[in-house]
C-alpha cells in the first residue's frame, strides 16, 4: 500500500509516518464492524485485518473495531490503548457526528495519553494517540487531522474539480 501511495500527489501514509515520528504518536484508522460481519474471516477476508485470532467464533468487544491503518511511533502501543479508544467511541457517539465536525478531543491524565478522534466516513474513524498533555487547538495537530480527514473522506478531491 505505501508504494501506491507514494505515487500519488498526496502521500498521506508517509505524512502520517512523519506526523508519528515528529509528535511521538500513533495515527490509526479504525472500522466500525458492529452488524457487519461475524466471524474474523470474514473480517479478514472483506477488510484485510490482520488480527484474525479465533477460527469460527463469532466477533465480539474489540474485535468489531479493527485497525485497518496504522503508522506509529515506536514508543506507543496501540494494542495498550484500545480499549480506551473504543470506550470513547461509544461512549461519546463518534460514530453519529458529522466528517465535517471538529476533531474529538480527550487527554487521559492517569495514563498522561492524549486522543483525538474524527470521523472519515460513515464507519471509519481516524484516530491519534499521542504521549503527553497536548493541547487541543495546537495548529500543526489541527491541520495533520483536518488534512488527512479531507483527503481521506475525498472532500479535497470534489473541491478540486
Amino acid at each position: 500500500m505505501q508504494r501506491w501511495c507514494a505515487c500519488t500527489r498526496h502521500n498521506l501514509s508517509a505524512r502520517m509516518d512523519t506526523f508519528a515520528q515528529t509528535m511521538d504518536a500513533s495515527v490509526s484508522l479504525v472500522l466500525d464492524a458492529q452488524g457487519l460481519l461475524s466471524t474474523p474471516e470474514e473480517m479478514y477476508l472483506h477488510y484485510c485485518c490482520p488480527n484474525v485470532q479465533s477460527v469460527g467464533e463469532e466477533c465480539t468487544g474489540l474485535q468489531l473495531w479493527p485497525m485497518i491503518f496504522c503508522s506509529s511511533n515506536k514508543s506507543i502501543s496501540e494494542r495498550d490503548h484500545w480499549p480506551n479508544v473504543i470506550s470513547l467511541i461509544m461512549h461519546h457517539d463518534l460514530m453519529q457526528r458529522a466528517t465535517t465536525s471538529a476533531p474529538y478531543y480527550h487527554f487521559e491524565p492517569h495514563i498522561g495519553t492524549t486522543y483525538f478522534l474524527t470521523n472519515v466516513e460513515k464507519r471509519v474513524l481516524l484516530v491519534c494517540i499521542m504521549a503527553g498533555k497536548r493541547n487541543p487547538t495546537d495548529p500543526a495537530i489541527l491541520e495533520f487531522v483536518t488534512y488527512l480527514q479531507s483527503h481521506l473522506s475525498n472532500r479535497s478531491v470534489y473541491m478540486e474539480l
